[in-house]
C-alpha cells in the first residue's frame, strides 16, 4: 500500500513539473507516419525491388530501413542519407533528398 501512495506521489510530482515547463507531450510529438513517398515512384521508374537498394548500398541496411522510407514513417538524417545513397548507387542517377522524401 506504501508502495501505490509513493507511486502516486511521484506522478503527481511529475504533472506538476510538467505544467510549470510548459510541456504536453502530445503537442510535442512530431507526426510519423507521413504517407507514401515519392521514393516508390523513382524505384517503380528503374524497376528497382527494396533488397536492390540493400545490394547497392556500401553500409549495413536493412530491409525494414527501406520498407519505412517507402511508407514515409519519419527517418532520421543519417538513415535516410543511407537510403538515397544506396538509391543513387542503384539507379547511377543523382537524386537529392528533397527528390525522393516529401519531409525535413
Amino acid at each position: 500500500m506504501a508502495l501505490l501512495s509513493q507511486w502516486r506521489r511521484a506522478q503527481a510530482r511529475k504533472r506538476v513539473l510538467f505544467e510549470e515547463v510548459g510541456y504536453c507531450m502530445e503537442k510535442s510529438e512530431l507526426e510519423r507516419n507521413l504517407g507514401e513517398q515519392p521514393l516508390v515512384a523513382v524505384m517503380a521508374e528503374h524497376n528497382l525491388k527494396p533488397h536492390d537498394l540493400l545490394v547497392a548500398s556500401r553500409v549495413p541496411m536493412t530491409h525494414k530501413m527501406v520498407a519505412r522510407a517507402c511508407k514515409g514513417r519519419r527517418l532520421t538524417n543519417r538513415s535516410r542519407k543511407v537510403v538515397l545513397e544506396a538509391l543513387q548507387r542503384a539507379t547511377g542517377h543523382i537524386y537529392r533528398m528533397i527528390d525522393i522524401f516529401d519531409y525535413e
